[in-house]
């Protein structure tokens, strides 16, 4: 979203000098969680205001990704295997859901942090198309998302690509749930395309910089262009602190068929 090239330099420099934590560290009372959700940012369309007191980012984004079966946003009903996916362990294609988001941000180019909110609709193959090979586009569940965003890293000396979000996820039907998100900028490392390397602690939900990269993988590209990464990590009530409103459920697939069909 923000602070793109300007990050990139001082992300090496920091990998070469060291940044990965002690082992002890990592395992003092804490454990390591693993992400719920990966979304890619497919476009943005940002605008700086330089000028003034206050100089900010305003930038509305369009992301898709994959969410892991299980998890409140992804009931298993909704679950299809994914074709751009590598083959899973057992050499079977992994199943997953499809989300579709539309962000809004403003972020302060001071401090980094600032207000996101959008729209996800999570989608499904066309079951009168069974013969589909592109994106899936049947809606069977939607609603709203909106948080505080957190680029500060981005402004640290030395700079990194990187920030976090914290926020909820509010289907239509009322059910929410906390997330915790990590956002990912690439950059090019020794002529490869990659990501910071991380690990998310619970139950401070602290960003533990591994000290290594990560590469860009194909199905992480639009058009050929490396995507902007952002990790969702669904909080549970021990983690996340408040319950959700209302306890998800799952709506099975005949519910969804009646649902309003997007294209």
């Amino acid at each position: 979203m923000i602070f793109r090239r300007a990050v990139l330099a001082s992300a090496l420099l920091l990998l070469g000098a060291g940044v990965a934590p002690s082992a002890s560290a990592v395992a003092e009372s804490v454990s390591v969680l693993t992400a719920g959700a990966h979304v890619y940012e497919l476009t943005e369309s940002a605008k700086f205001i330089l000028r003034g007191r206050r100089p900010s980012e305003t930038s509305t984004s369009e992301f898709m990704g994959f969410v892991e079966p299980g998890t409140p946003p992804c009931p298993d009903a909704f679950a299809a295997p994914v074709r751009v996916l590598p083959l899973d362990a057992n050499g079977h294609p992994q199943r997953k859901c499809v989300v579709n988001m539309t962000g809004m941000d403003r972020i302060s180019l001071v401090t980094g942090l600032g207000p996101i909110s959008g729209r996800f609709t999570v989608v499904t193959a066309d079951e009168i198309n069974p013969t589909q090979i592109d994106a899936p586009e049947t809606v069977v569940m939607q609603g709203t998302f909106r948080g505080q965003i957190d680029f500060s890293p981005a402004l640290q000396v030395p700079p990194l690509p990187y920030g976090t979000v914290t926020g909820d996820l509010m289907s239509d039907e009322g059910e929410r749930v906390e997330f915790f998100g990590v956002f990912l900028l690439p950059f090019e490392a020794a002529g490869v395309d990659v990501y910071l390397g991380y690990t998310l602690l619970s139950p401070e939900l602290q960003v533990q910089l591994s000290g290594t990269v990560v590469p860009v993988q194909p199905y992480e590209r639009a058009l050929q262009y490396p995507t902007a990464r952002f990790d969702l990590y669904f909080l549970p009530q021990e983690v996340g602190g408040n319950p959700p409103a209302t306890p998800p459920r799952e709506v099975g697939r005949e519910e969804a068929e009646t649902l309003i069909l997007k294209r």
